[in-house]
């Protein structure tokens, strides 16, 4: 059960504040303090000024104040209220309890939103249903995705990101989430040029006759990419439609020969006279 409370400054907002002072002073020793211990390792292994720019999110923050904690067990969101370039925003502070004390997970903001108004929709975040699946989502707000969701999920695809993508799947979000815009990770990964990615999914069970809004499946995305030869033979072995055609009219096989790639030529053509 949530408990939330409207306090003018409450324990989770005292941390904050002395995490703000502490990036306002430069002073990275004392901000790491704050942060959850998944948090302080990733900011260990970075230099002392990418570590700070990481965590110094929209400063300076003027008339700083606490609109609400939500705390659920163990694990709070704390949401303020700030001026930021003369612009009245929102900010939510996700916290993890460490040992019996509050820690900074990740926080996001909001340039002109509203409080009570949630930055992604309830329906887009699986809510946990395990211990497996709430340390997965931990970690990839550790990592960096505060709220995470769909397009989070299909953005480490296009990014290459395996480890937030593995934590995406570990949270329990479905190989075939969609991003706003109708991408899916395989397809996405595979356009990018992510080899390894486009194999993880596929050994994941992901469906690789997904299209996207071009209607292009991953094959067709990597078809033109002459180094991504394994990949194109493990979505082959995986029984990738070979006549599924572009919005333009392409297929895969011609997609790869007029991106001279006579590997990927060779593969999709062999694959072809075995059905």
């Amino acid at each position: 059960m949530a408990l939330a409370a409207r306090a003018d400054d409450g324990p989770l907002f005292k941390i904050y504040k002395q995490y703000v002072a502490a990036i306002g002073k430069s002073d990275l020793a004392i901000a790491k303090k704050f942060v959850s211990s998944g948090k302080r390792e990733r900011l260990d292994a970075m230099e002392d000024d990418e570590a700070l720019a990481s965590i110094d999110v929209l400063s300076p923050k003027e008339n700083l104040k606490q609109y609400k904690e939500i705390i659920e067990g163990d694990d709070a969101t704390l949401i303020v209220t700030a001026d930021v370039s003369e612009n009245k925003s929102v900010g939510r502070i996700q916290f993890t309890r460490e040992d019996g004390k509050w820690k900074i997970l990740a926080e996001e903001w909001n340039i002109g939103g509203e409080p009570d108004e949630a930055p992604v929709k309830s329906e887009d975040v699986p809510q946990p249903k395990n211990d497996e699946q709430r340390a997965a989502i931990r970690k990839l707000r550790e990592k960096g995705y505060p709220q995470p969701n769909a397009d989070f999920m299909v953005m480490s695809a296009v990014t290459g990101d395996l480890d937030a993508l593995k934590l995406f799947v570990e949270a329990g979000y479905s190989l075939e989430s969609k991003s706003h815009d109708g991408e899916t990770a395989i397809v996405s990964a595979a356009m990018f040029n992510h080899p390894d990615v486009v194999m993880y999914l596929i050994d994941a069970g992901a469906d690789v006759n997904a299209v996207d809004g071009a209607n292009t499946n991953a094959l067709m995305r990597i078809a033109d990419k002459c180094d991504a030869t394994d990949a194109v033979k493990a979505l082959l072995k995986a029984r990738t439609k070979l006549d599924t055609k572009s919005a333009g009219g392409a297929t895969a096989l011609q997609l790869a020969e007029w991106s001279n790639c006579t590997d990927n030529v060779a593969a999709i053509k062999a694959a072809a006279k075995k059905k």
